[in-house]
């Protein structure tokens, strides 16, 4: 799959974790267990994502193979993008907490503005407001910036951060929605 340009539905679900696979045998590279946001999802998956490195103890958040769940809108086969543009690193989950908790996360998503809205996102927010576009793809790290793997135990709180900070990091986009979404990225 290259780009992914439509919805993405809970029947989509098994094709991206297929293609995911392939990647990592293809590759040789572990995979670790990450929180799925489909566009069109009825509810959050938990699945399996290819780590760009020699062995699961090593990988970073940066080195999850995000594109095959995350529309990058860039050819598979470029080597160079910027990160940046997909990733939002929450490195204290609440945010205001004076005590850091276990883990650490990231959110990789396209914001593309071709992509649809992701109504799941949009229904754990309970509101209208937030237009977040495309899928999503959140990760768990350690403190020492190690991927461990997302269980299912973790979905209720992974929720909960990732409408809070996404509400944070696209209050722009809603505010402007003219605004290209790599501007509005890029204004933090």
């Amino acid at each position: 799959m290259d780009l992914i340009v439509h919805e993405v539905g809970d029947v989509d679900v098994e094709l991206l974790i297929a293609d995911a696979k392939a990647i990592s045998r293809g590759q040789r590279w572990p995979m670790t267990k990450c929180a799925f946001f489909g566009s069109s999802c009825s509810k959050p998956f938990i699945v399996p994502a290819a780590t760009q490195c020699t062995s699961i103890g090593k990988g970073r958040p940066m080195d999850i193979f995000f594109r095959s769940y995350v529309n990058a809108a860039i050819p598979r086969s470029s080597l160079v993008y910027n990160l940046d543009d997909y990733f939002i690193e929450v490195n204290r989950y609440p945010a205001h907490s004076l005590v850091e908790g276990p883990w650490r996360y990231a959110i990789f998503t396209s914001q593309n503005c071709n992509d649809e809205v992701n109504k799941l996102v949009r229904r754990l927010y309970k509101g209208q407001d937030l237009h977040v576009h495309g899928c999503v793809l959140v990760a768990k790290a350690d403190h020492m910036g190690i991927v461990h793997p997302v269980h299912e135990s973790d979905l209720s709180q992974i929720e909960t951060m990732l409408v809070e900070n996404l509400i944070t990091q696209y209050q722009v986009v809603t505010v402007n929605p003219d605004m290209r979404s790599t501007e509005a990225i890029n204004v933090f």
